[in-house]
């Protein structure tokens, strides 16, 4: 399926313009429309204490929202108009985390932030990502908090444990794969490990996609988030595509436990499919 509206997620993030900026590179790659999202979120006040807060306090929260809304969607305008990108833009006040999954059933690719223990979020990117997965029934795009070089997916490794998710992960990830230098697929280790492999292979070049099967090693020293790491320092890789889990999932063996891990350390653009 091809891209044909990539909706990235705005907030006070530190990392927002950055992200802004991954979003609408994808999109004049693809030739795709960008949907600039900005949910507003309001102070939800007790009623018991609403009395004791100042109006002119409530009014200087009201102020600084809409201003941070007006600097978003600016910086929006900008990279949208410095590409000549066609270009939307969402606003919805006193909005909740389910609005945002409602607007991304509606598009190709959902763009979102790696979370940051230091930042304070209006949504936690850890819930963010997580119902968006689970359901937003599309593809989550999260970058990290570090530069990313080049166009996604130019360079990019595929976490492969034979899983619903991972191949719905690597369906959805097919339009960043076309044209990419280098592809290393890791297969988790199992008895026809060697046969998957060459399966996927067989499978990517059906879609014009030159791919490498790895299988990883089953040390117990070593878990399979560092191994593929390791593979995505190794090929200077800037796309990771994995299966994503929901909570009850974190600590599968395999793939399972890796959604919190790679969410937490990666230094890369992860594409995550439920």
């Amino acid at each position: 399926m091809a891209l044909r509206d990539i909706l990235v997620f705005l907030d006070e993030f530190e990392h927002t313009a950055d992200r802004l900026k991954v979003a609408a590179d994808l999109a004049a790659v693809h030739g795709a429309t960008l949907i600039g999202l900005r949910v507003e979120v309001q102070p939800r006040i007790p009623r018991m204490l609403r009395g004791a807060i100042e109006e002119r306090a409530i009014a200087a929260h009201q102020t600084a929202l809409r201003a941070m809304t007006d600097r978003l969607e600016a910086l929006f305008l900008q990279e949208a108009a410095a590409r000549g990108l066609r270009h939307e833009w969402q606003l919805i006040a006193d909005g909740s985390m389910d609005d945002v999954v409602e607007c991304a059933r509606y598009a190709s690719l959902v763009v979102v932030n790696q979370h940051d223990r230091q930042d304070d979020e209006e949504f936690s990117a850890d819930d963010l990502i997580h119902d968006l997965l689970m359901g937003g029934g599309r593809p989550v795009l999260i970058v990290p908090n570090w530069p990313v070089q080049g166009p996604v997916g130019r360079r990019a490794v595929i976490a492969w444990n034979n899983s619903r998710e991972a191949s719905r992960a690597l369906a959805d990830a097919l339009p960043l794969l076309a044209g990419a230098e280098k592809v290393t697929i890791m297969v988790a280790p199992d008895d026809r490990a060697e046969v998957i492999g060459e399966r996927l292979v067989a499978y990517l070049a059906c879609h014009g996609v030159a791919a490498t099967p790895k299988i990883m090693e089953d040390h117990p020293d070593k878990s399979p988030g560092v191994a593929i790491l390791q593979e995505c320092n190794a090929i200077d890789a800037n796309l990771l595509v994995m299966g994503g889990y929901g909570r009850s999932r974190f600590r599968q063996k395999v793939l399972g436990g890796m959604t919190e891990f790679m969410l937490g350390v990666a230094r890369l653009p992860v594409l995550m499919a439920h």
